[in-house]
């Protein structure tokens, strides 16, 4: 007779993580990483004001104040006098910056909880994730200035769909 452990997926576990330093503290992003690090799966909290910089921003019928990388709504408190956090406008590149610099790893290792990770955690890792033939075809053309990722270009089915003009002296 067939048991509810044969049952079970025993694939170890994915955990998504915010290395924004608003939601997820540096210090419980390090013990994570060091407790699991195969199963961190770097996502953001990127609300669409991602880009435009300190501010009061409408999201709709929402006011949001950007202070940096916080997005907070406004009036800027609630009931009981605290902050109401909107989401925060840290992107991809940032969060991958952050997790290195949060964890103490090496880029490899920041970059594959951003693409193969998170690959496998929706099981998509026989078609994304890596840099293979048979693969799809999306990627990002990433620059490592040594401190920061500027990102040179992405590509979605095979198709160029961001070029960065200010950085194209990195681009072949």
């Amino acid at each position: 007779a067939k048991s509810q452990k044969d049952d079970m997926d025993l694939r170890p576990p994915h955990y998504g993580i915010i290395a924004d330093g608003i939601h997820v503290h540096p210090s419980a992003v390090r013990m994570s990483y060091l407790a699991h690090k195969q199963g961190a799966v770097l996502v953001t909290d990127g609300i669409s004001a991602m880009g435009l910089g300190d501010g009061v921003h409408s999201l709709g019928e929402v006011q949001v104040q950007i202070i940096g990388n916080r997005a907070i709504v406004l009036p800027t408190h609630d009931a009981h006098g605290g902050e109401v956090l909107a989401g925060s406008v840290t992107s991809m590149d940032k969060c991958i910056n952050n997790y290195r610099t949060f964890t103490g790893c090496e880029m490899r290792e920041a970059l594959l909880a951003a693409t193969l990770h998170p690959a496998r955690a929706v099981n998509v890792d026989k078609s994304k994730g890596r840099i293979r033939q048979g693969y799809d075809s999306d990627l990002v053309l990433l620059h490592d200035t040594g401190s920061n990722l500027i990102v040179l270009q992405t590509w979605a089915g095979g198709s160029c769909v961001y070029r960065n003009e200010c950085k194209s002296k990195w681009i072949p």
